[in-house]
């Protein structure tokens, strides 16, 4: 029932109870899908690096399609390749380029010196060649990280069990309006 300018007769607070809200209507929508002038500026960048992506994805592949190595298909392309050591799948992060965790799933897919099909990562289009993979050595002597997991376990439990027993209790913290 609210007009645009009208504002809350309530104040509301966060879910955490660390901030209040109080709510003023700055724009009424119809009910439906938006007009395009309504979201463009929301889609614009979005939908301008998927066209991109795809046409990239277009040229790579036919790089790939033509064969070579790494350097071969670059070349095609007209940029040079980066070599990038120690990618993990834990952290998918690859040393100075990106956070691209579809890229380093395609490394871990991917056969040792083989070019793989381009990757539409997160900051552009990838082709990746392994070079090789090294295991790690197995420690001999466990028994620290042993400790230290169970140490992390004892922890978490005895955080769990606080939290669960404040629930069932009922208790309620304010200590944050307040301090």
């Amino acid at each position: 029932d609210a007009k645009v300018g009208d504002i809350s007769d309530r104040i509301y607070e966060s879910e955490d109870n660390s901030k209040y809200i109080v709510a003023k209507v700055v724009d009424v929508r119809p009910e439906g899908q938006l007009p395009l002038n309504a979201v463009k500026d929301q889609i614009t960048v979005p939908v301008r690096n998927m066209v991109k992506a795809n046409q990239l994805i277009t040229q790579a592949s036919e790089a790939v399609s033509a064969g070579g190595n790494l350097e071969a298909i670059a070349q095609r392309l007209g940029t040079t390749s980066v070599l990038a050591e120690n990618v993990t799948l834990s952290n998918p992060i690859i040393p100075a380029v990106a956070m691209e965790p579809a890229v380093v799933g395609t490394v871990f897919g991917s056969e040792v010196s083989q070019p793989s099909k381009p990757v539409e990562g997160n900051q552009g289009v990838y082709i990746v060649e392994v070079a090789g993979f090294v295991n790690p050595e197995v420690p001999a002597d466990l028994s620290e990280q042993k400790q230290t997991m169970a140490q992390g376990h004892a922890q978490r439990v005895w955080s769990l069990m606080f939290r669960a027993l404040t629930e069932k209790a009922e208790v309620v913290d304010n200590r944050a309006r307040f301090f």
